[in-house]
């Protein structure tokens, strides 16, 4: 603009300017303008709204403001705080995480473990007919520690991952007490089914005298090893040779006695009915280490050894 006011003073004035002077809108004289010499005249900026907008080295860069609008500012920052909220909530889930599984962690090694521990360790101090009874109660107080111990934890993320480690540990602890009652219950059954022999022996012996409770014990030892051998599993020959040692069981008691009552004419006709096969020689043996020689002779009916 003052390069070409400047062109249009020298142009007024007469004179020329040593630069090509570029191409001009025209200029508007006003009819009325004041003459400064001899036909020259003021000259008249012309009214426009031309504004410059090519430059040297191009375009301004304040005209690209124009294209910007608050709405494209804000989304650029609504997107920078967005990205930010976002890895802060990361953040703050992997804390969350980390606290509940360090809690779980906490309350299962400090509280829960040891006492599970203490219910299977009672437990396995039953013996027999104990453990047999008291599995029920043992299995109940180990559901209702984890029920209470679970209840007491502060959030559902906390208590599915207690559940996935207590479930696992009650079930492990339970499985083994069931296998060890279940071993007690057969040393129990066991035992009473020695405890029966035993009885009937000392009623055989009590009635050494009498042919026919001899008889009916006898048979009562019979069935009682049947029925113990069925519900074992028992083949025929466990069960034949567990018969074989009942009798010689009740058989011992019997002749001593009987021989103890220096009455041994009665010994023949009862073994001979009760066990016309002969006693085996571990029956022997026994009579041979609480009988003289004579009392064994006459009991038997064998003869004497020389």
């Amino acid at each position: 603009m003052r390069r070409r006011l400047r062109e249009l003073r020298l142009k007024a004035e007469g004179k020329t300017s040593k630069r090509p002077v570029t191409a001009l809108q025209p200029i508007c004289l006003q009819p009325d303008s004041p003459r400064l010499k001899g036909n020259e005249v003021m000259p008249v900026v012309p009214n426009s709204d031309f504004v410059q907008s090519v430059m040297p080295r191009g375009q301004m860069a304040y005209n690209t403001i124009d294209h910007a609008t608050p709405e494209a500012f804000g989304g650029q920052v609504g997107a920078t705080l967005q990205q930010t909220g976002n890895m802060l909530e990361q953040h703050s889930i992997q804390r969350r995480q980390l606290a509940n599984e360090t809690n779980v962690n906490d309350i299962y090694v400090n509280q829960f473990s040891p006492a599970a521990r203490d219910i299977y360790s009672n437990y396995m101090k039953l013996e027999g007919k104990d453990a047999e009874a008291q599995f029920s109660a043992f299995q109940q107080q180990m559901n209702d520690l984890r029920t209470q111990i679970r209840s007491g934890l502060p959030n559902m993320m906390q208590q599915k991952a207690f559940d996935e480690a207590a479930t696992r540990r009650v079930e492990a602890d339970l499985d083994g007490m069931a296998r060890y009652g279940a071993a007690q219950t057969k040393a129990w059954e066991w035992n009473t089914h020695t405890a029966v022999m035993a009885d009937l022996v000392n009623e055989a012996e009590a009635n050494w005298n009498n042919p026919q409770r001899l008889q009916n014990v006898r048979d009562r030892m019979d069935n009682e090893t049947a029925n113990y051998g069925s519900k074992h599993g028992w083949s025929g020959d466990v069960f034949r040779y567990q018969v074989g040692q009942n009798n010689d069981s009740l058989w011992s008691a019997v002749i001593k006695r009987q021989a103890l009552t220096d009455q041994p004419e009665r010994c023949e006709p009862i073994r001979t009915r009760s066990r016309p096969e002969g006693f085996q020689g571990a029956f022997r043996e026994s009579l041979r280490g609480s009988l003289s020689p004579s009392r064994i002779c006459r009991a038997l009916k064998t003869p004497t050894a020389r």
